[in-house]
């Protein structure tokens, strides 16, 4: 399958960001909660609650400075956790590693 995401801003502005996320799962499994997302330091931090724990997410808009969110620091473009549900990291993902 192929999909296509389209996204524009309620008003005119200069400059505008947009996050896609997406939570594959399987039919039946149930989400725990929604996806969160808020300003953190120069970009986002984003939460997807996944089956067995959830993804947390920094994405740098401004090309530098650190990002923090629940115990997650990181001043690389991406920073990314995933936590089982006893909030234990299980996997991790930094691009351009510099502080995870």
């Amino acid at each position: 399958k192929e999909y296509h995401v389209t996204a524009e801003s309620s008003e005119k502005v200069k400059a505008q960001n947009f996050i896609t996320v997406c939570q594959p799962h399987r039919v039946g499994e149930t989400l725990a909660g929604d996806v969160m997302c808020e300003a953190a330091g120069g970009g986002y931090a984003v939460r997807v609650p996944v089956v067995d724990g959830e993804l947390r997410v920094l994405l740098q808009s401004d090309g530098g400075g650190v990002m923090k969110m629940a115990g997650l620091e990181c001043n690389s473009p991406v920073g990314a956790v995933r936590v089982d549900e006893g909030g234990s990291v299980v996997a991790s993902f930094v691009s351009g590693m510099e502080a995870l």
